[in-house]
This record gives structure tokens, sequence and C-alpha cells, in this order.
């Protein structure tokens, strides 16, 4: 069965044409590694019924566009990083945002 991955990235995909293949590249190592199906989608009702909410954070100048979506998701927040596009320091700034809600979080980084 496929797991859903929500993609959080800057609006303007931090005007690096190439962010959203570049996430779908490391999406496709970690699937690789785990031997399970991932797929990014932004079908809400779909990832809301999965057990684990896995959100990768493609980008920097993303904890806005988190936040509308946090909002109509229950936690745990599984936030997953990339080595590139300032995904940690965003992670780390949603993350301390999660925090100040009373809400869990944890993110998840480093080589598949």
């Amino acid at each position: 069965m496929t797991k859903l991955v929500w993609l959080v990235k800057a609006p303007d995909d931090n005007r690096d044409p190439n962010l959203v293949r570049s996430c779908e590249d490391f999406l496709g190592e970690i699937e690789k590694s785990l031997g399970e199906s991932l797929t990014f989608s932004e079908n809400l009702e779909a990832f809301k019924q999965q057990s684990l909410r896995l959100f990768f954070i493609g980008s920097g100048g993303s904890e806005q566009v988190f936040k509308t979506i946090y909002e109509s998701v229950d936690g745990p927040y599984v936030l997953l990083t990339t080595r590139s596009h300032n995904s940690l320091a965003a992670s780390m700034e949603i993350l301390s945002y999660l925090n100040e809600q009373g809400e869990k979080g944890e993110i998840l980084h480093g080589s598949p």
C-alpha cells in the first residue's frame, strides 16, 4: 500500500526550477531504502486517514504553508527533511511552532 507524503515547500519553490524534482528524487531514495511505496499527495482526506502523517519539508520559507495545512490534520507531526534547500532550518522553525502550540512533532533528518 502506498503511503502518502505531504510536500511542504515555499510558494515560489525558492526560485529553483528543480526543487520539486530534487524532493521527488530524495523521496525515491527513501522508498528504496525502506522497501515501501511513498508518493507526494495533496489529497487531504486520504492523507488524514493514515496513521502516520509524514510531512516532507522541501524548502526554507515553507513555515507559513505548513501552518495552513497543520490546522486540518491531527498530530503527531513527523517532519522529513532533506540535506538541501534549507529544509532542516524550516523544519526546526516548524517544530518550535508546534511545541509552542502544545503539539507533538519530530524531525527525521539524515541519509536514507
